[in-house]
């Protein structure tokens, strides 16, 4: 059953990539945009490589807001290349962008992933000189699943309790502000088979034992922290946060639920909620510039961002 398991998910992948490759076939990158990618722990790994998209038309000397940005992907799907028709957008816009790849599931856990993202965005925080970014202007993204990763990095990173557990050390690094694309927060409610609820409940099981480890049923720190309902306790401060979905994606609910949670605790959150049913998840990103619905939300993100 496993292995069944395991060849569905990898069939969902190559979907996932030829149905991204399908779409970026008609987008365009534009001009002026430089992008220089390092290897953040010095090893082969292809998923230890992180990209810097900034715009090398500006006049030297001028510096830019720096966008640390988590992908998604399900934590099965997805590497630095796959935004990078937004990424080259944000870059035209003046922001410097930092994107890493992360291990995906089946060969890390959560606990590797944010290890990672740890260790990447401490070596982009170590170049803002280098980048000529200005240490004002700090700002932090994710999509999907990739939001809930970066409201997990902030959480961990405000609590000496998650750093142990996680493996991790405190980042110095001040986050001004947040957006999170179709945030998806809660692993356990990702529908794996909904027309088939025994195996949509076994795949689930499956998968959180790849996510948080095989025990995860037993008391499990990462299973106790994965999802934002279960760290919000931790997560004391939070930036202004910008939060965009609509009708037309199928986690439209999950997002407007984790929106209303942090709401709820009293952060300055809004959200963007586009009532259009044939729009769909991440399609701003997937398409960041070819779509009038894309170009609106995109602009509202970069008007948040500056004001």
């Amino acid at each position: 059953m496993k292995a069944f398991y395991s060849c569905c998910f990898h069939l969902v992948n190559k979907v996932m990539k030829r149905k991204d490759d399908k779409i970026h076939k008609h987008n365009k990158f534009i001009d002026g945009i430089k992008i220089s990618t390092v290897n953040y722990v010095g090893d082969k790994s292809k998923y230890h490589l992180m990209d810097f998209y900034q715009n090398d038309s500006l006049v030297k000397g001028i510096k830019q807001p720096l966008i640390l940005q988590c992908h998604g992907g399900g934590y099965f799907y997805g590497t630095k290349d796959t935004y990078i028709y937004f990424n080259n957008w944000l870059a035209s816009q003046n922001y410097v962008v930092a994107t890493p790849s992360y291990t995906l599931l089946f060969k890390a856990g959560l606990q590797q992933m944010m290890q990672e993202i740890f260790q990447a965005f401490s070596i982009a925080i170590s170049n803002i000189d280098k980048l000529n970014v200005d240490k004002n202007k700090i700002y932090l993204t994710g999509d999907s699943v990739g939001s809930n990763l970066a409201l997990l990095f902030l959480a961990i990173n405000q609590s000496n309790e998650l750093q142990k557990i996680y493996g991790v050390k405190h980042l110095d690094v001040d986050i001004k502000k947040v957006f999170l694309n179709n945030p998806v927060c809660y692993a356990e409610r990702i529908p794996m088979m909904p027309k088939k609820p025994h195996f949509d409940k076994k795949a689930h099981e499956w998968f959180m034992s790849k996510l948080c480890g095989i025990d995860y049923r037993v008391p499990n720190d990462i299973y106790d922290t994965n999802s934002i309902d279960k760290y919000i306790k931790y997560l004391n401060k939070l930036p202004s946060t910008f939060v965009t979905t609509s009708t037309g994606d199928g986690f439209n609910a999950l997002s407007k639920e984790a929106y209303q949670l942090l709401k709820n605790k009293g952060f300055d959150v809004s959200i963007n909620d586009l009532q259009d049913k044939t729009y769909g998840h991440v399609y701003n990103i997937l398409v960041p510039i070819d779509d009038k619905r894309s170009v609106d939300i995109n602009n509202k993100i970069v008007s948040f961002l500056n004001n």
